[in-house]
């Protein structure tokens, strides 16, 4: 599970120094089977593109955030079965 990736997270990843913060979030991403965590949908961001590329978003929002854990169980066991 992955807290928010949000503006500040993606300014700081943008830091030399945080380089490797974003180089090893790859590495673990390539490999993990599943990940759960929030993104933001307006930020243009080469980081958030490939992010978005390669998962389900699930939008969330004030009329749906009451059935998300059951959209997001039904995924992952509907991926189990495969």
């Amino acid at each position: 599970v992955m807290d928010e990736i949000g503006k500040m997270e993606l300014l700081s990843l943008r830091d030399k120094a945080n380089y490797l913060l974003e180089k090893e979030f790859y590495n673990f991403y390539d490999k993990a089977d599943h990940i759960i965590g929030t993104i933001p949908l307006q930020v243009k961001d080469k980081f958030v593109d490939e992010i978005k590329k390669k998962t389900k978003v699930i939008t969330v929002d004030q009329f749906n955030r009451d059935s998300v854990p059951e959209q997001v169980i039904a995924l992952l066991k509907s991926e189990a079965s495969l």
